[in-house]
């Protein structure tokens, strides 16, 4: 008996754990635990001179979606997004919704030209998700605006990093949305017609 109630109160204490590193609504991680992973790999990459990338993902129109068809709408969106996300990272990465209606990836190990993939391929599984609390709509899909920023081991910080990331996303809203944008610094030859925009 003693046994079984020491293996019950392991188990709700391994419960309790996911729920503070987990996000309610997408379950994918939150935001806090997405820091603190993102510290350990910096330093791991730091000492290992092995490349780290990093993909910031915004819905596109997102404010719209809840006006036009309420919360619920918006909140199945985020999910569907969070499934997508889930599907189309590796195995080792992290995912977490960062805040609102932007999702992060952490690419361990991953040089940009990979990462710069993964974000396309992500992309592509947005724009063809369909989402039934939008029909009937003029547009009824979804789509996403990513950044992509690879770590610079000799001059940058943390907080450098999700910037340029940050910063690429934005761009990429600038640029019409739905498209992939690769953040200032290392940019493969080849980014500009592999990462051709398909956005409206």
């Amino acid at each position: 008996a003693a046994m079984g109630l020491l293996s019950e109160v392991e188990a709700a204490r391994r419960a309790l754990r996911e729920v503070a590193i987990r996000d309610g609504l997408t379950n994918l991680y939150n935001r806090r635990c997405f820091g603190a992973r993102l510290h350990a790999e910096v330093s791991q990459a730091r000492r290992m001179a092995s490349p780290l990338t990093v993909i910031m993902i915004d819905v596109d129109h997102f404010k719209r979606i809840n006006d036009l068809w309420g919360h619920s709408a918006g909140d199945e969106v985020l999910q569907r997004v969070a499934d997508a996300l889930i599907a189309y990272v590796r195995p080792d990465d992290l995912s977490a919704r960062f805040g609102g209606e932007e999702f992060v990836a952490l690419l361990p190990g991953a040089p940009l030209d990979e990462a710069a993939d993964v974000a396309e391929r992500i992309r592509l599984a947005i724009a063809d998700l369909r989402i039934a609390s939008l029909e009937p709509a003029e547009t009824p899909h979804v789509t996403a605006s990513l950044g992509i920023a690879a770590f610079d081991h000799d001059t940058e910080t943390v907080d450098q990093l999700l910037q340029r990331a940050d910063s690429a996303m934005y761009a990429a809203k600038t640029e019409g949305r739905n498209r992939c944008v690769i953040a200032a610094g290392r940019v493969p030859a080849d980014a500009p017609r592999r990462l051709q925009s398909q956005g409206s």
